[in-house]
């Protein structure tokens, strides 16, 4: 038994002699951060004045907004080659803004279609669960030949029912 305890004293021995040898070398830390990825290239994030200027919605809707009723967005503009995207009210993009819009542009006129998130117009945002898929929206215009003004007519509609609601906005953006 006596060797027995020796033979295991000795072998505790060499593990902790093995195990609490210690490096020479001290950890290594960068001076620099990480960085966060860069955003999409924003070409502005200045403000829309939007108008309601006619469709159904505004009349056949007690309590929808009314033709006359402006409202001013933040609006954000990326541009990549022909391609185009208008946002309302970029600020917490893509989780929280009023629209969005991506589309083609082809000289100075601009195509694009998206969604609005808004709940003020009759019939209000699609919900399917948690999601607002809002309402579905077209938007035809022109930009300046020096991009410093945008131009246009967005359409929007909602249903209530059976029933299709179309409220059509006039736009003016100063981009620069």
């Amino acid at each position: 038994m006596v060797r027995y305890i020796a033979r295991m004293l000795l072998i505790a021995g060499i593990v902790h002699a093995f195990a609490c040898t210690s490096s020479t070398t001290a950890p290594t830390y960068s001076a620099t951060p990480p960085t966060a990825p860069a955003p999409p290239q924003q070409t502005s994030s200045k403000e829309a004045v939007i108008t309601l200027v006619g469709g159904n919605g505004p009349t056949d809707c007690s309590n929808g907004p009314r033709v006359g009723d402006t409202r001013t967005f933040p609006l954000g503009v990326n541009e990549s080659g022909s391609s185009i995207q208008l946002i309302l009210d970029p600020h917490n993009y893509p989780t929280d803004h009023w629209g969005d819009y991506e589309g083609s542009l082809t000289g100075t006129t601009i195509s694009a279609s998206g969604h609005y998130y808004g709940g003020d117009l009759c019939g209000g945002s699609t919900l399917i669960g948690n999601v607002d898929y809002g309402v579905p929206s077209t938007f035809g215009g022109t930009l300046s030949a020096d991009g410093a003004l945008l131009t246009g007519r967005e359409i929007r509609t909602s249903m209530v029912g059976q029933t299709f609601y179309v409220y059509e906005y006039d736009w003016r953006a100063t981009l620069k």
